[in-house]
């Protein structure tokens, strides 16, 4: 009898194990407290489920629904509501494209960047459909037409100024020779607007020398294009400069007058003990681009390479 007992008991205990198991495991179920990174995702989406939630008691109260019913039964005021409602939905229909407009007209204004913007749509299509939704749906007004190039290559060297870094020598060397025109041409008038583009900045402020020298840069935006797209075509991982460049850069530098607190700043980045004035670092930075433009291919593909990798970073 105690055996039997004892096998009643052994059975109960089990029994009890798998019901106090099953009872536990309802609990994990809970857990999804613990991922707390899918909370914060799920608020994140939590903007489009007010306007969700607001939707839904509509559904849910049969009351509001079957009360429209009565107003189709004056069918002469219905049909004739009715009829203005689709002009009213094809109008605001229509009006994106006139919305659509002010870009393209705006980026039509001026010839000589015509090119550049067809390659743009056919060669980037992300690229000018984020430029020109920008220029239509910004907070800040659009700029003037000859502003707006700077805004299409400062988005197009952040999205894919690295691949001209993987461009053909023959595409580096037109791409800098550009760039080096461009600074020629604001030394006279303006250096601190020189030094920013030296170092990769252009904005609105160059709409008045861009008015005057359309051609120059219309030259610098096609030859940019040009670089990004021969790069995106090499898939190729250029060598970094070898020692042997930077010793020929810096001989070729100190050969032009620079001193070595000048040499540091353009090459390691050092900044000098006492600052340089605008007009001095805008004339040791074209200098910079004479020295590279005469060094031997190679190198000069090489120093570019990191160069166009650089501006694209900045």
């Amino acid at each position: 009898m105690n055996a039997l007992r004892l096998v009643f008991l052994v059975l109960a205990a089990g029994v009890l194990g798998i019901v106090g198991w099953r009872s536990v495991v309802p609990g994990p179920e809970p857990r999804p407290a613990a991922p707390k990174p899918l909370a914060l995702l799920r608020g994140a989406m939590q903007s489009p489920a007010p306007g969700a939630v607001a939707s839904l008691p509509m559904p849910a109260d049969p009351a509001p629904v079957p009360q429209p019913a009565p107003v189709p039964v004056a069918p002469a005021p219905s049909l004739e509501a009715a009829a203005p409602a689709p002009a009213a939905t094809s109008s605001p229909a229509a009006t994106p494209s006139p919305v659509e407009a002010p870009a393209e007209a705006l980026l039509a204004q001026v010839p000589e960047f015509s090119g550049f913007y067809d390659r743009l749509r056919t060669d980037f299509p992300r690229d000018y459909g984020a430029l020109v939704k920008r220029l239509d749906h910004g907070s800040a007004p659009p700029p003037r037409a000859t502003a707006a190039i700077w805004e299409a290559l400062r988005d197009l060297e952040q999205s894919q100024g690295v691949l001209a870094a993987e461009a053909d020598p023959p595409a580096l060397d037109r791409f800098f020779d550009a760039r080096s025109a461009v600074l020629e041409g604001l030394a006279p008038l303006n250096a601190r607007q020189c030094v920013d583009f030296l170092y990769g900045m252009a904005d609105a402020s160059l709409a008045d020398f861009t008015e005057a020298h359309r051609g120059l840069v219309a030259t610098l935006a096609d030859r940019t294009l040009d670089a990004i797209t021969d790069g995106r075509g090499q898939h190729r991982d250029r060598a970094a400069p070898t020692a042997a460049d930077l010793n020929g850069l810096t001989a070729g530098l100190a050969a032009r007058g620079l001193s070595p607190a000048e040499i540091g700043l353009l090459i390691d980045g050092t900044t000098p003990e006492t600052p340089l004035p605008d007009a001095r670092l805008c004339d040791i930075g074209r200098t910079y681009l004479a020295v590279l433009h005469g060094l031997p291919g190679d190198a000069r593909a090489r120093i570019y390479g990191l160069a166009a990798l650089l501006l694209a970073r900045s």
